[in-house]
């Protein structure tokens, strides 16, 4: 059996992570996230996975609420820089 320990994969690979978020693969992603979505986003939001908060950032912004949970602290620091200026509509785990 194949174990696969994802708190230590993403503890040793968020720094490159963050490192790409202003590559065009990430700025498509982004993009079609967005298209999917269609602006929809409001109320409460639960984002597991939530690396940066870029997602989180958006929510806000359009006043939803949110909690961020991602595996690599690291990760939960970077989103609560994000949305610091949110007046604290958010949790982060």
């Amino acid at each position: 059996m194949i174990q696969f320990d994802a708190k230590r994969y993403w503890a040793e690979r968020s720094v490159a992570y963050r490192s790409t978020m202003d590559t065009d693969y990430h700025k498509s992603r982004l993009a079609m996230v967005d298209a999917l979505i269609g602006g929809r986003l409001a109320g409460n939001l639960v984002d597991f996975g939530c690396g940066d908060g870029i997602y989180l950032e958006r929510h806000e912004a359009s006043g939803g609420t949110s909690i961020g949970i991602d595996i690599d602290p690291e990760m939960v620091n970077v989103a609560r820089q994000r949305v610091a200026t949110y007046g604290g509509r958010h949790q982060l785990k």
